[in-house]
């Protein structure tokens, strides 16, 4: 059975949490956010209210190696 997470006729990550209209546009194409990265307090609480579907990591960018973001979109083993 597929992975739930990989509906859609794309998967996506944005960089940075506060990208809202284009994570609109994305679900909009039928794309689907697997993966938000956000330091900031008052966003992080936001964008959690908001999307409790997608997986949030609560730090700098900086801080997250490739193989974390693929082992948690699922995208592929690291």
């Amino acid at each position: 059975m597929p992975d739930a997470r990989h509906s859609g006729p794309f998967r996506w990550f944005p960089p940075f949490a506060g990208r809202e209209a284009l994570r609109s546009a994305i679900k909009m194409a039928g794309g689907r956010v697997l993966l938000a990265i956000e330091w900031e307090q008052n966003a992080v609480e936001t964008y959690g209210l908001n999307h409790p579907d997608t997986t949030l990591l609560h730090r700098d960018i900086a801080t997250v190696s490739a193989a974390e973001i693929l082992s948690l979109t699922g995208s592929c083993k690291p």
